[in-house]
């Protein structure tokens, strides 16, 4: 799985920052009933079963449930996923840098 961090236009016209999570990049945002455009800042690849824990790494940036508060289209894809406005790219990108997989260790005796 590809986690992506990209700047994506809703069919209002405003741009807004967000991770996620896709399978195929070009397919992703390609929906023109759900978005305008759309431009890939960031990405990593990740296993799919460790996909889920990646994305828990960014909620604490994300808007998640205040997305009405923001304005942002009911109708779009992901809007819980959207960064806060607040929050830099920079810091975004190196969040990045550093996401931390748990891995499972087996212990022999």
């Amino acid at each position: 799985m590809i986690f992506y961090y990209a700047k994506v236009q809703d069919t209002d016209g405003n741009w807004w920052y967000k991770t996620g999570h896709t399978k195929n990049m070009a397919k992703r945002f390609s929906d023109k009933r759900l978005y305008k455009d759309w431009e890939y800042i960031e990405t990593r690849q990740f296993a799919k079963e460790d996909i889920k824990s990646v994305e828990k790494q960014f909620k604490d940036l994300q808007v998640g449930r205040q997305h009405k508060e923001y304005n942002i289209p009911p109708h779009f894809m992901g809007k819980t996923e959207i960064i806060k406005p607040e929050v830099t790219e920079e810091e975004v990108i190196e969040r990045m840098k550093t996401i931390n997989v748990p891995s499972i260790t087996t212990l022999e005796g």
